[in-house]
C-alpha cells in the first residue's frame, strides 16, 4: 500500500496544458488492490473491526488512492456521458469524493427547484480540457452530475 501518493507523470490534455497525475505504476497498483479489495467484500454491505484487520495489505486501498485514479481515468479516458463528481466547499471546483480537483467551476447560478431543494446549474472546464454542463444537488459539498456539452 501506498504510505503517500505523489503525481509523478504528467500528460497534457487537449488544451495544450500538462496535469501532474499518479504514474502508471502506481495506478496499475492501486487497480489491482480495489479489485483484491472488491472481492474480499464479497457483496457485504459493511465489516467488522475484526474482518477490516484480517485484509490483506495487497487488499487495502486508501480514499486517496481511489480518489487519485479516478482523477487520472478522467484525464486519460474522458466521460461521454453523465458523470457524478462533487462541489468543492468553496463552489469553485468538481472533485472526486476525496477532493481531488476534476475541474474548474467557469459559471454557476443557484436556484430553488419546485421540489424545495436547492440546485446549482454548472459549466465546468475538466482538467482535461474539455466542456462540461450538469446539475448540482443541494449546493457546496454536494454532489453533482455533469456530462459534456456535444461537438467538442
Amino acid at each position: 500500500m501506498t504510505d503517500t501518493l505523489t503525481r509523478n507523470a504528467s500528460r497534457t490534455n487537449c488544451l495544450g496544458q500538462r496535469i501532474d497525475i499518479i504514474s502508471d505504476d502506481d495506478a496499475s497498483d492501486i487497480a489491482a488492490r480495489s479489485e483484491r479489495n472488491r472481492f474480499y467484500w464479497a457483496g457485504r454491505t459493511c465489516l467488522t473491526a475484526e474482518q477490516v484487520a484480517a485484509m490483506p495489505d495487497n487488499a487495502r486501498v486508501t480514499n486517496d488512492e481511489r480518489g487519485e485514479l479516478e482523477r487520472r481515468e478522467f484525464l486519460l479516458h474522458p466521460p461521454t456521458g453523465q458523470y457524478v463528481c462533487y462541489l468543492s466547499d468553496d463552489g469553485q471546483h468538481v472533485t472526486t469524493w476525496p477532493g481531488q480537483i476534476l475541474g474548474t467551476v467557469t459559471y454557476r447560478h443557484s436556484y430553488r427547484s419546485n421540489m424545495g431543494d436547492t440546485r446549482v446549474t454548472l459549466n465546468v472546464t475538466g482538467i482535461d480540457g474539455r466542456k462540461y454542463h450538469g446539475i448540482g444537488y443541494g449546493g457546496n459539498g454536494m454532489y453533482a452530475r455533469i456530462q459534456p456539452y456535444k461537438n467538442q
